[in-house]
């Protein structure tokens, strides 16, 4: 983004027109004026005072409580500021990074080493990756984004920081695959200092990517995020404590360290798949997870043969208690079973049909009811995580956690550690969130039942 376009967005934003904007600048109107029309770059001795002021008019004019959502539509990825000051500090660096960006891309500027730039401290490395990021993604080019991440956005000591990052992109204009790299070791020894909720994490990923996750050996404290041909930000622990932003366009460079990076992720442990790859991870033979793997083939063959679940109670209770060996529990969404009964998403993308009808459907949860009364007490709970989606806690080792991207429509499965998510599913969700499983299936069935005879 050019800094005319963004000083241009962020007036309207904070409702100042360019005439009192100018006087509170101790500027001429007409200088505001060819600044936003792109007719002049601001002077290389003038660009701290003009941004320190403009931040400071622009922060004073806009902030409130949550106020981050003012800015979506210019930042896309954004941090929930914690104060005015600290909204400020962030507009004082966009406004530098496209002022600078303006500079190095005007050839009367002399040519500098300008490829390589790096940002210190906490604060201003969380908020350089957010400028850093929405400039990329509000860019026209139409191209398929592939981002690589090792940034402790997951678990990890540092992932508390990380938390604070919002990512809000209303409609995604083009397909965007993260692969995330993540190193068990760390999330074992730093989840007893900071984990949040990584389910929620993992939803939220997926909302705005098509997420994969993959462990391998990783430096602590040593991060990376790259961007397919763009760029690499890199991110180190200091002796001091303090973290520095290392961000690379250099061509040179950044062919070198993403070649590197790639080679990580290539020989990375591959923990999440799609419908149409999962087999892959069934048949690899360093693959020794007999638990998860006889839930997975369990699912599939109810794919397989789910349209006649509501011919055959044999067939669910099969699968739900291949589901529920070895004291596993199983968590569904609310909406993915809303989706089931009155949308096509689950039949298309689990059953590969949407020739079940409605009656069909209806006499499908009724088997599922049923077998949770014949079986009391039952580990199966409703809860109102996002989307649809279910859980397969296992007791070790690694739980499933299978949902449908709401962008790509496809059927993922994430294989994450049981100890990570055991808290949130059996503390927070269980007790803030879920619903008692049959009274809501019976209401389910009762508004579908209504649907049926409405439209018979």
């Amino acid at each position: 983004m050019k800094t005319g376009d963004l000083l241009k967005s962020l007036l309207d934003i904070a409702d100042i027109n360019q005439k009192t904007f100018a006087e509170n600048m101790i500027t001429s109107q007409s200088m505001v004026s060819k600044i936003i029309n792109g007719k002049t770059l601001i002077n290389p001795n003038e660009e701290l005072a003009f941004s320190k002021r403009a931040a400071r008019i622009l922060a004073q004019a806009t902030y409130e409580y949550n106020c981050y959502f003012k800015f979506v539509d210019v930042f896309p990825v954004i941090l929930d500021f914690t104060s005015q000051d600290e909204l400020e500090r962030f507009l004082l660096n966009a406004l530098r990074f496209t002022i600078d960006q303006d500079r190095m891309a005007d050839d009367n500027y002399p040519r500098v080493n300008d490829s390589t730039r790096h940002y210190s401290q906490m604060q201003q490395v969380l908020h350089m990756y957010c400028i850093i990021c929405s400039d990329y993604l509000r860019s026209g080019d139409n191209t398929e984004i592939m981002l690589y991440s090792s940034l402790p956005l997951i678990c990890d000591s540092d992932a508390e920081a990380f938390d604070r990052i919002r990512v809000t992109i209303p409609k995604r204009s083009r397909d965007i695959t993260l692969y995330q790299l993540a190193d068990p070791e760390i999330y074992e020894i730093s989840s007893g200092i900071y984990r949040g909720n990584v389910l929620d994490k993992l939803f939220r990923l997926e909302t705005v990517t098509d997420f994969y996750l993959r462990h391998t050996q990783l430096q602590e404290h040593n991060y990376f995020f790259l961007l397919k041909d763009k760029f690499i930000i890199l991110i180190n622990k200091q002796l001091d404590g303090t973290h520095l932003l290392t961000f690379i366009t250099n061509k040179s460079e950044l062919n070198n360290l993403s070649e590197h990076v790639k080679n990580i992720a290539f020989n990375a442990a591959h923990m999440s798949y799609s419908r149409e790859n999962i087999q892959n991870f069934l048949n690899n033979p360093d693959n020794f997870h007999h638990s998860i793997n006889s839930k997975i083939r369990a699912l599939l063959q109810l794919a397989q043969e789910g349209p006649a679940i509501s011919e055959s109670k044999e067939l669910l209770d099969q699968f739900l208690n291949s589901v529920l060996q070895e004291e596993s529990s199983l968590f569904i969404s609310a909406d993915a079973l809303k989706s089931f009964l009155f949308t096509d998403q689950i039949l298309k993308n689990l059953f590969d049909t949407d020739d079940l009808s409605l009656s069909d459907r209806i006499i499908g949860l009724k088997n599922l009811k049923d077998y949770m009364h014949r079986n009391k007490p039952v580990r199966i709970y409703v809860t109102s995580t996002p989307g649809s989606n279910m859980t397969i806690l296992c007791q070790d080792g690694l739980s499933l956690v299978c949902l449908i991207n709401p962008y790509s429509q496809d059927m993922k499965f994430h294989m994450v550690d049981s100890n990570l998510i055991r808290q949130d599913l059996m503390k927070k969700l269980l007790f803030e969130t879920a619903t008692n499983a049959t009274d809501y299936i019976d209401d389910l069935v009762n508004q579908a039942g209504s649907d049926y005879l409405q439209f018979r």
